[in-house]
């Protein structure tokens, strides 16, 4: 500080007064969904208070359901839980600072299953497949109602009438159970040949009964 003179003083300086500057703090944040699903694209994060020129990275702990891939966060399996951080590097003027974690549940993704229509069939045509597929890239199970059996994916005709197969799939780590699908179709009677009658031409009263026969 320096003071000029006047008519009664001379000028004065003041010796240097020392003032240290200390780096600033950081006061980092994340923002992310609190639930995210399986197979959805990649969720964005949003970080908060990171000031400084340092490097930002992003910590996903040891989780098996998500991870973190260029800055965004990827679902790796349909359950459990996902605790990430942020932290940013301090520099010159900013010291480093690691972000409070931040809890995300992780759902399995729902599913229906791929089950066509069924044509309708006559009574004592073969036997047949039927698949039905669910999202979760699994085969559904299936089974019979009416007029007709199955085994594995086989349905068996076994009389005239209606045919419902319901086909169902439980699930697995990243898939919820899907809702059952049901495909109904008819069996028609099957025809019969022309039936013919053989006897005599003429009867008389009084004979022995006579032989008819068919075929």
């Amino acid at each position: 500080a320096t003071k000029a003179d006047d008519a009664n003083y001379l000028s004065t300086t003041s010796v240097s007064y020392p003032v240290t500057i200390a780096q600033g703090s950081q006061d980092i944040s994340i923002t992310a969904p609190p639930s995210i699903t399986y197979g959805h694209t990649d969720y964005d994060i949003t970080v908060d208070g990171a000031v400084s020129a340092g490097a930002l990275t992003f910590d996903a702990g040891s989780s098996t359901a998500c991870l973190i891939d260029t800055g965004k966060l990827h679902v790796r399996s349909g359950s459990g839980t996902c605790v990430i951080t942020a932290s940013k590097a301090g520099d010159t003027n900013y010291t480093a600072d690691t972000s409070d974690p931040f809890t995300v549940e992780v759902h399995k993704a729902t599913q229906s299953i791929d089950f066509g229509l069924l044509a309708d069939k006559d009574y004592g045509d073969p036997a047949f497949t039927v698949i039905a597929t669910a999202w979760s890239k699994r085969q559904a199970g299936c089974w019979a109602s009416g007029r007709c059996s199955i085994v594995g994916t086989t349905v068996e005709i076994t009389g005239a009438g209606t045919c419902t197969i319901t086909a169902s799939q439980a699930g697995n780590d990243d898939y919820a159970a899907a809702t059952p699908a049901s495909r109904t179709f008819t069996i028609a009677p099957a025809s019969q040949a022309t039936l013919t009658i053989t006897g005599p031409a003429s009867i008389t009263y009084g004979h022995a009964d006579y032989a008819i026969t068919t075929s």
